[in-house]
């Protein structure tokens, strides 16, 4: 009987471990994506920008599909135009994945851009 609760005892630690595992490397997936979605937003803005010096930033909503598994996931892209530099953009970008208001892993990324000098019309 002792014997029996023991082993019980032992294959329920060994049981918790292997969830606790589980679970952590889940969430450095999550981190993983989370820092990819960051940096596509980044560049998302970059591009919209090139095309629309006007662009002041979205919510984009990024299917599970289009990321190959089973979670969606989303990115907030901000534009501010600092004061004392107006050709230049200051892009704030969080991305959370997944797309979940509780469990997720949120990614923050703030860089400066410069805003592309317009081209001269062709003579």
């Amino acid at each position: 009987m002792v014997c029996l609760v023991i082993g019980t005892a032992i294959l329920g630690s060994l049981a918790g471990m292997a969830f606790s595992g589980r679970q952590s490397l889940r969430a450095v997936g999550w981190q993983m994506q989370a820092r990819w979605l960051a940096e596509s937003g980044i560049e998302r803005a970059a591009a919209r920008l090139a095309a629309d010096r006007h662009y002041s930033g979205e919510h984009w909503v990024v299917p599970a599909q289009e990321l190959g598994g089973p979670e969606a996931a989303a990115v907030n892209i901000r534009l501010e135009t600092p004061s004392n530099q107006p050709t230049v953009r200051r892009v704030h970008v969080e991305a959370d994945y997944p797309d979940d208001p509780l469990h997720r892993c949120r990614q923050s990324k703030l860089v400066l851009i410069e805003l592309p000098k317009p081209s001269k019309p062709a003579k």
